[in-house]
């Protein structure tokens, strides 16, 4: 079978009874099936061609037996490269790399002078097994550990070359190279695998501090210390972040982190908040890469919605700050109630009302004329969801600590899009405390931050590794405190 990905047109061998989503990922190429293949979540479309003509079928329900040409169209698959500075020849350089579960981010680094020469973002390829880390967990247990070790190393690796030749730097001039994910993550990188993680008590194999090598020809890889099976090192790179004392960290990545510090102690936790974040588990979401809307805006006197997209081209999806925006406009003109459900057209006077749809048989919001991308019903209660997930999360973190919100100093929130997302949305949601809306500072991807900040002082590795062992964790599962927070946390004022 020949697939055709964007430019790359690749022959692959097909076995018999196997589907098209199981020949995508045997060709290990980039491609997002947020569900894992288990048919429920419909953003696997692919073009496949065969003796019949063009369909466009999902990719995990359709056998690939009879078909020749396979066309995959996913908006997240290239590369996002942008170069900020030349390089000085003659200067030593490093990589910091944010290992994400849905999206990776690198930065070559003059080791000399500090600068960033150029970075890169990319979808993490083992999105391909799904979108969240129990997705990932559930492929090794079915045996795939060896491959999504692969995919991994071999996205991360071409990621190093495409900074490299960018910058025009030789991969010789290389140094250093410094990593920072959640736990299992991390674990998938090294090639160990994370099963024990998935199960009751939640611990990993290691929790690493340590130098791994991954590619040959290259430094071997730092990567940061983590605190618990789902408290990962890059919330130890975040901690690193100099805010006032205490301070609360929250990193809304596919898995929502919690960290307090107070200068006498530190105390984190985990939410289940799942992907929505990060555009998954959201019909037409998408990581924060080009082509996401970014922002959405509402002008009462033109009526309009105006979106911006990541890159200034035309809208492919919606991202994680898009979609806070969008619900707060939605909320604050009565298109959404208090319990989350989104009225009909006949229940909201709003001249908004206008844009509400039914599409696929639930209620939905289209956003723009000259786009087919909506919002529908589900994708509010997953965002609703996540954000009850992190309310709670942040009550008992500080109930823990013995901590109340007017004693907090700085509001720290960490992650791919906390760099776009919008204060006053995000409090009208739920996402911020209200009270703690003036103490709010966005401080964009902490975890790369932190990454470089080691790469360029190796001194601070000892440190992220003591902070890391002196924070206490709380495990949320097993908390009957989190259970009643989540409830009252639900809805929305």
């Amino acid at each position: 079978m020949r697939i055709q990905y964007g430019e790359q047109s690749v022959e692959a061998e097909v076995a018999e009874g196997v589907t098209l989503l199981e020949v995508i990922r045997a060709a290990g190429l980039p491609f997002s099936a947020p569900c894992g293949g288990k048919g429920n979540c419909g953003k696997c479309e692919v073009l496949a061609q065969g003796d019949d003509g063009c369909e466009t079928v999902l990719a995990c329900k359709t056998g690939a037996a009879g078909v020749a040409q396979l066309t995959v169209t996913d908006a997240t698959a290239g590369f996002d490269l942008e170069l900020l500075h030349h390089a000085v020849d003659g200067h030593e350089f490093g990589v910091a790399i944010d290992l994400g579960t849905t999206t990776l981010a690198a930065e070559l680094v003059d080791l000399q002078t500090g600068d960033t020469i150029a970075r890169a973002g990319h979808m993490n390829p083992q999105s391909v097994f799904g979108s969240d880390v129990i997705s990932r967990i559930e492929a090794v247990q079915a045996g795939q550990l060896e491959e999504l070790n692969r995919l991994i190393v071999n996205a991360l690796g071409t990621m190093i070359t495409q900074l490299c030749t960018t910058a025009s730097v030789a991969s010789t001039s290389l140094r250093r190279i410094t990593l920072a994910g959640n736990t299992i993550m991390q674990h998938l990188a090294a090639g160990l695998s994370p099963e024990s993680i998935g199960v009751y008590p939640y611990k990993p194999l290691e929790l690493f501090g340590r130098t791994i090598p991954l590619w040959n020809g290259l430094p071997p890889v730092w990567f940061a210390p983590c605190i618990s099976g789902y408290v990962g090192g890059d919330v130890s790179a975040g901690m690193l972040s100099r805010q006032a004392l205490p301070t609360l960290l929250i990193d809304l990545g596919t898995n929502g982190e919690i960290a307090l510090q107070t200068g006498e102690l530190s105390v984190a936790a985990a939410t289940a908040a799942g992907p929505v974040f990060e555009g998954m588990n959201v019909r037409f979401g998408m990581p924060a890469l080009p082509g996401a809307i970014r922002r959405v805006r509402y002008d009462e006197v033109s009526d309009e919605l105006f979106v911006e997209t990541i890159g200034g081209s035309r809208a492919l999806g919606i991202c994680g700050s898009g979609l806070i925006d969008l619900l707060a406009i939605l909320l604050l003109h009565d298109l959404v109630d208090e319990s989350g459900r989104l009225l009909t057209a006949d229940e909201s006077s709003s001249p908004l009302a206008s844009r509400l749809r039914i599409f696929e048989d639930e209620p939905a919001f289209k956003l723009l004329s000259t786009s087919d991308i909506v919002v529908t019903q589900k994708d509010i209660r997953n965002l609703q969801l996540a954000k009850a997930a992190i309310a709670a999360g942040i009550e008992i973190v500080l109930d823990t600590a013995d901590l109340s919100r007017a004693q907090l100093a700085s509001l720290a929130i960490a992650g791919g899009f906390g760099q776009h997302i919008d204060k006053d949305h995000a409090a009208v949601v739920g996402l911020i405390p209200s009270a703690l809306l003036h103490k709010a500072v966005f401080i964009g991807n902490s975890s790369l931050d932190g990454a470089r900040k080691v790469l360029l002082n190796p001194t601070l590795r000892q440190r992220m590794i003591a902070l890391a062992q002196a924070t206490q964790y709380t495990e949320l599962s097993t908390d009957a405190r989190f259970s009643e927070s989540f409830i009252e946390n639900m809805g929305f004022e």
